[in-house]
């Protein structure tokens, strides 16, 4: 940058004192005025690099009103300025099929990991035991499968403390490859809310609409999935609440309600998994923003028991994508086997949650 230049040439050689009172004992004027001169022309050329200073900070440094937007969106998006739903191909979606017991004995040791790694986890989980052996009435710890799960929920929904923006953002990127995997923080939550979906009391018994709003303006293709774990509710009303930009009327099949485990139970939250498929039947717009509406259109998934590396294979893939080598590769303990192409896990426990081992969990509260 050359905009000193266009000062004055004996600012540019020799800068004159601050302070022009020395020149009350020259008998010649014009030296005086040269020094208030010199002085005028240094005051201008502070405020001029102040406001190239100013000015440069504010293109480098985003607004807080839009990163906190962006890390409030909680959606897939392409860019910060242009969101765009599609099918999500880097997002996590396991579905644990056939390694569902298997995760179980591992589940504990998991938990304990991740929570001594991410504090925001930690005290988020911590909350919500509280406030799950407040709801039960209970001094215990969860001592099975579905105790676990609702102290899932609770977690994801807390708001203080709150671990839902940076799990979302986590989920959407961690089925990109062995690197992004291995360093998501959240393979126990992403497991307790996947099955969640299929535990009785929180299953609905059959396909329902519910609606959510945004205040992000979606770039989004004819098919598409949320990459996350997505709240909506079935209250039109509520959702308002979240914005209009776009707002999305949703006839989901994979949802499953958590209003009962819900902090805020009015809301009639309802929690889509992130391989649930939407295809958008109409998109309107109106003077507030655009309505998309969009009907399930079944589930695909990528990624099939990463964390142990064996399940059903007859899990179905989304289209048009080319699995990353998650499953081809060993992370954690486990062993290549070139026969089947899927990891062969390592040892396991013989312990399950079922059992009364309520000492392993005393910890997770205390660290």
């Amino acid at each position: 940058m050359k905009i000193r230049n266009s000062l004055p040439e004996d600012i540019l050689i020799k800068r004159a004192p601050t302070d022009c009172s020395h020149t009350t004992k020259k008998k010649d004027p014009r030296f005086r005025q040269g020094c208030y001169k010199r002085q005028k022309y240094i005051r201008m050329d502070s405020l001029l690099w102040t406001v190239v200073l100013l000015v440069s900070v504010s293109i480098v440094l985003p607004a807080a009103g839009d990163a906190e937007l962006q890390a409030d969106s909680n959606e897939t998006t392409a860019s910060p300025s242009n969101p765009v739903l599609n099918l999500a191909y880097y997002t996590l979606d396991d579905k644990y099929n056939g390694c569902v017991k298997a995760l179980k004995r591992k589940l504990k040791s998991l938990l304990k990991t991740e929570l001594a790694m991410s504090e925001t986890y930690r005290d988020t989980w911590n909350k919500a035991l509280e406030n799950w052996r407040r709801i039960k009435d209970s001094k215990s710890f969860p001592q099975n499968i579905t105790e676990f799960v609702e102290v899932a929920i609770l977690t994801y929904a807390s708001e203080k403390p709150k671990v839902y923006p940076e799990f979302n953002a986590a989920t959407r990127t961690a089925g990109k490859g062995p690197k992004e995997y291995e360093a998501y923080l959240f393979k126990s939550l992403h497991f307790l809310l996947t099955i969640a979906a299929k535990e009785p009391q929180l299953k609905p018994l059959k396909c329902i609409s519910v609606y959510r709003g945004t205040d992000v303006e979606f770039s989004i293709e004819k098919t598409f999935r949320f990459g996350q774990f997505t709240s909506t509710s079935e209250r039109k009303e509520i959702a308002y609440r979240f914005g209009k930009t776009t707002f999305f009327r949703l006839f989901t099949c994979k949802g499953y309600s958590i209003s009962e485990m819900s902090t805020y139970q009015s809301e009639e939250e309802v929690l889509i998994p992130p391989f649930e498929i939407f295809q958008v039947t109409l998109i309107k717009d109106t003077a507030k923003g655009k309505t998309i509406n969009a009907n399930s259109a079944g589930s695909c998934s990528n990624h099939n028991c990463a964390f142990v590396g064996k399940g059903w294979n007859g899990t179905q893939a989304c289209p048009e994508h080319q699995v990353p080598e998650l499953l081809a590769l060993a992370i954690f303990k486990g062993s290549l086997n070139p026969e089947r192409a899927v990891l062969t896990p390592a040892n396991t426990s013989a312990a399950t949650l079922d059992e009364p081992t309520a000492s392993v969990i005393i910890p997770f509260c205390k660290l």
